[in-house]
């Protein structure tokens, strides 16, 4: 289930002080394809204006809504993996990185529409200070840009004013249907211990790095050293140091984790422990396991463990109407503009 908070949040990310894209407005000229055939060139920027990109239910999304929604994507991802992310191939099928987010956010700006479309049945609208605060997002967003900016990159007050209500609206609907969710989580259900570890594997790798599984007589030299290493723990002035300075697992020897976390003859044996106390040897598939009880409950790890609970039952009583409302829902895609628009660079071709 996506969060509407998380579309919630999608115009504030965009970045306003540098590019964002450039709005051409003359049309092509005719073209001449491979077969000597003249086809008329796509559509500019400037007859795209305005235009309605998807329609769901009464809902409409125009494509200068499609731009922005798309715009805060786009400028995320790049911030973190840089311009050339986009024509990666991402599986078997060529689909490219570019691709992979405009069906995100098609995704996701449908979802959005489908939700706002029910508040009228609902009975749900905006209240005046809520549109207040709307107005006051808008303002703060088109503050950014001069009046030469704004008609330049085809801002307008009207089309960010509108995607704020929507936001805003959609995420006033999901409250609305979670409101009688139980919010009571015991520090039972939700409990986090945080354990300190030593993993000695039961297998190897070659020089190409492939996975390679040990003989029985490699797995009992791995179960002595096992043996070993626990003996010396005992001893150690500082667990997760020796154990960093021991385990073969070098990613992490520490975790905090609550109960299903792990495989259940590592939780068993793990949360049977008291606090300070090193655990025998485990065995299992993947190693021999050496566990140290940090903390049998780490109060803030299980307080976010609870308002993740809260989340996941807030997630399924809204799913709950939201799955009936996709089983009626009337969609209408104009492919031709949608597909249109290139994120690899300027947006507005």
């Amino acid at each position: 289930m996506r969060k509407i908070k998380r579309i919630g949040t999608i115009v504030l990310v965009i970045a306003l002080a540098t590019s964002l894209w450039a709005c051409g407005n003359k049309k092509d000229k005719d073209v001449t394809n491979q077969d000597g055939v003249t086809v008329a060139p796509e559509m500019s920027a400037k007859e795209k204006q305005g235009k309605t990109v998807l329609t769901v239910n009464d809902i409409t999304v125009s494509y200068e809504e499609a731009v922005l929604y798309l715009q805060s994507r786009k400028e995320e991802i790049e911030g973190l993996y840089g311009k050339d992310v986009w024509s990666l191939v991402v599986d078997d099928e060529g689909t490219t990185y570019e691709q992979l987010l405009k069906d995100s956010v098609y995704e996701e700006i449908e979802y959005l529409m489908l939700v706002c479309s029910k508040a009228e049945e609902l009975g749900i609208t905006l209240s005046e200070d809520e549109l207040l605060d709307v107005d006051e997002y808008t303002a703060d967003f088109i503050s950014n840009f001069s009046p030469e900016a704004l008609e330049y990159y085809n801002v307008n007050k009207g089309v960010v004013n509108k995607i704020y209500k929507d936001n805003m609206l959609a995420n006033k609907i999901y409250e609305s249907l979670t409101l009688n969710v139980d919010t009571e989580v015991s520090d039972e259900l939700a409990r986090q211990a945080v354990f300190e570890y030593i993993l000695v594997g039961k297998y190897g790798y070659d020089a190409n790095g492939n996975r390679i599984e040990y003989t029985e007589e490699q797995q009992k030299e791995a179960k002595d050293r096992a043996d070993k290493l626990r003996e010396e723990a005992l001893n150690a002035n500082n667990f997760y140091d020796f154990a960093k300075a021991n385990s073969d697992d070098e990613d992490e020897v520490k975790i905090t984790v609550g109960k299903g976390d792990m495989k259940e003859e590592l939780e068993k044996v793990a949360f049977a422990l008291e606090e300070g106390e090193i655990s025998e040897v485990i065995d299992t598939a993947e190693g021999y396991f050496i566990f140290h009880c940090v903390s049998l409950l780490d109060r803030e790890a299980t307080d976010s463990k609870k308002e993740d609970i809260i989340i996941e039952r807030q997630e399924e009583a809204f799913d709950v109407e939201y799955s009936k409302w996709e089983k009626e829902k009337d969609v209408k895609l104009d492919e031709e503009i949608w597909n249109s628009i290139d994120i690899t660079g300027v947006l507005v071709q």
